[in-house]
């Protein structure tokens, strides 16, 4: 079993003297080193089925083949090759044919010295490549994730390119056409959709296109048999030119045919009594009346089917008996601020309770009811349960949310590198300063003072790399739905803890004029720190073609 404070190392070296000498190193230096030596490469070939390590030094010229030969056979374990002087070519073969790094050997030994340091430095790159390689798992799920509710939504979801074609289309499209997604993807939206050549005359697409904005509109379309909202949200790259829209169609035929029948039973309870009361029974909304108290006089079988009472139960009910608590004094604001005034209230939504106790969200709309003399006697209102509504609202802000995760996911994989490099830099003047304190301990020259400062520099480098650790993981959280007081400067500064070291690296100046005594926003800080991060990294990729005097500058 392996001990993992221990680093295990295969030495391909031929030269026992050269050997021995790596091992004196080692227990004189009290390396965590554990050294197996394979004097050829078969011999290497055959540790390695046997043994797992953590890296391998290979010595370039062997009694059975080179280091290059071992080199090709070689799968997951990271490889340094050893060379002589004078070999600086057979290094760059090498490093090309995937070795991690090189030393040269020199005749006195003093190659030895540097050569746990570079062991570090292998080690610590093969660490952020498997940082990277969860962070491009972490993706691939988020991805998987989002396609499963894409797949999932009762709605007809497209996205097209910028010339019509569907690129990508959800279940419900195919399951509403009888088509395979293959046989869809590629097409027209407008021929599949309406069946047509061209684009309808009010067609939501062309009008996102103009406006680079998201259009709905209402139609009637036979093709798709019944009525429906179409909306057309515009999808931009990264220079704001528009590359197409997600298109989302929602069947509204049983919506619009209720509200049909709501505007037939209002009419007809103008006409007759009679007519009223055939229509108020078959509505599948509640309608209900009530004393100016809020006790129940009468109600059509949807309002009774809507709560599961009996006509009789009903009767004996007041509003507050079926309205859930929390809305109790809400409604009577609206009773009075409302319906006593206009005689009608807006419409409004609030919860009710079930015979079997069951909550559930409604929308309400009342009417004042008046006598002969016009003296207020009661209310009648219209009922409709909104709870399959409310899950379509929970589901499209669910998408919304993944949809940022994977924005900021795709974010973090860019900038991997340079956080890779930001975080290195510190670690190498750590190591550095390690190095050094070994040799003034073996020959006794510590500076107490010195060592101090040095201390001091070290614990300071320790806590940069805990900083862009910490809001690394801050960043890539889900974000809850709260907004925050926030500084502008702050959330800048936040946003170049991620962005600064790639600016950095691409030999672009950085220039920021912030204004003292800035204004506390309310906002929700890991959107407005995407916000940043999106700017910062179109400004990067704006100076590709530019190697010199290039500047990105802020002012707030």
């Amino acid at each position: 079993m392996m001990d993992e404070k221990r680093i295990y190392i295969l030495n391909v070296e031929d030269e026992r003297v050269d050997h021995m000498a790596l091992m004196r190193m080692v227990m004189k230096k009290g390396l965590p080193y554990d050294v197996d030596l394979a004097a050829t490469i078969v011999e290497a070939i055959e540790l390695l089925e046997k043994n797992r390590y953590h890296i391998i030094l290979i010595d370039h010229r062997m009694p059975d083949g080179t280091g290059l030969d071992l080199l090709k056979k070689l799968k997951d374990v990271p490889s340094i090759i050893v060379t002589g002087s004078g070999d600086e070519k057979v290094a760059v073969k090498a490093m090309k044919g995937g070795a991690y790094d090189y030393i040269i050997k020199d005749p006195g030994g003093g190659y030895l010295e540097c050569l746990p340091a570079t062991i570090d430095k292998v080690l610590q790159t093969i660490q952020v490549e498997l940082e990277n390689r969860k962070l491009f798992q972490q993706i691939s799920e988020a991805k998987k994730d989002w396609e499963n509710t894409f797949d999932s939504i009762s709605d007809l979801i497209s996205i097209l390119d910028e010339d019509f074609n569907i690129i990508r289309c959800n279940k419900a499209v195919a399951r509403k056409f009888n088509l395979k997604s293959e046989d869809i993807i590629g097409k027209k939206c407008y021929e599949v959709f309406h069946g047509t050549d061209k684009p309808l005359p009010n067609c939501t697409y062309v009008l996102s296109r103009q406006s680079l904005r998201p259009i709905t509109e209402e139609i009637e379309d036979s093709q798709m048999g019944g009525i429906f909202i179409i909306s057309s949200f515009p999808r931009l790259d990264e220079r704001g030119k528009f590359i197409g829209c997600v298109q989302i169609i929602r069947d509204i035929t049983k919506q619009k045919e209720i509200e049909k029948q709501e505007q037939i039973l209002l009419e007809r309870i103008k006409e007759s009594e009679e007519k009223y009361r055939e229509l108020f029974e078959i509505v599948t909304d509640g309608i209900v009346f009530t004393d100016l108290e809020g006790n129940v006089l009468d109600c059509n079988k949807g309002f009774l089917d809507m709560l599961g009472y009996s006509i009789e139960e009903i009767r004996t009910k007041n509003y507050r008996d079926i309205i859930h608590a929390e809305w109790h004094d809400m409604k009577e604001k609206i009773n009075k601020e409302q319906i006593m005034k206009r005689g009608h209230s807006e419409v409004y939504e609030l919860q009710y309770i079930k015979k079997d106790g069951t909550v559930f969200p409604i929308s309400v709309r009342s009417w004042l009811i008046k006598d002969e003399e016009g003296k207020a006697k009661g209310m009648w209102c219209i009922i409709r349960d909104i709870t399959e509504y409310k899950q379509f609202e929970k589901e499209k802000q669910d998408i919304q949310k993944k949809m940022m995760v994977t924005s900021k996911l795709t974010s973090l994989g860019e900038i991997a590198t340079g956080m890779a490099h930001e975080i290195n830099q510190p670690l190498t003047y750590i190591s550095s300063f390690i190095q050094g304190l070994k040799i003034d301990l073996k020959e006794n020259t510590i500076d107490k003072n010195e060592l101090k400062k040095e201390l001091e520099v070290s614990y300071r480098q320790v806590g940069r790399i805990d900083e862009i650790i910490q809001h690394l993981r801050t960043f890539g959280r889900r974000d809850d739905i709260v907004n925050q007081r926030v500084c502008i400067e702050t959330v800048l500064n936040n946003s170049l803890l991620l962005m600064g070291e790639r600016i950095r690296l691409k030999n672009i100046e950085l220039v920021k004029n912030i204004e003292t005594d800035l204004p506390m926003v309310s906002v929700r800080s890991n959107h407005f720190e995407q916000v940043f991060i999106n700017l910062f990294q179109n400004a990067v990729d704006a100076f590709k073609d530019k190697t010199e005097h290039a500047e990105i500058r802020v002012d707030i």
